[in-house]
């Protein structure tokens, strides 16, 4: 499954519009359907937008397609609602800093990687 199915698979088990996830990355409604329909890629804003949005999302999997499409519970003391979104805990304790942390990290490598990726599509393309 590719990014596009991914990102649309994904907004169905989260019962969104694309005008909502439009809404959620600053972009277009247009964009999302190009992206849906695998004519453009998402932007690496829009892919963090969306996963600051919806915490307990996997970026590993919305991004590459490996693992679960949302985080196990013991990565996230709590969730929220059925789609992914989680109670934060108080920022005071000192749990839910390191988990924070950690996932602001592995958010961080992610980006990173999907920066690469898409970087590197993009000189093949040209070349």
């Amino acid at each position: 499954m590719n990014l596009s199915k991914r990102l649309d698979y994904l907004m169905k088990k989260l019962n969104l519009t694309q005008v909502q996830i439009a809404e959620i990355g600053d972009v277009t409604r247009q964009n999302i359907s190009n992206i849906i329909n695998n004519r453009s890629n998402p932007s690496a804003d829009l892919m963090s937008k969306l996963l600051v949005t919806y915490p307990a999302i996997n970026a590993r999997w919305l991004l590459t397609g490996e693992g679960e499409m949302f985080l196990k519970k013991s990565e996230y003391s709590q969730i929220g609602t059925e789609s992914g979104v989680r109670e934060p805990k108080p920022i005071y304790e000192c749990e839910s800093c390191n988990l924070l942390k950690q996932h602001i990290e592995r958010q961080n490598k992610l980006i990173d990687h999907y920066e690469k990726q898409f970087g590197q599509d993009n000189q093949k393309k040209t070349n």
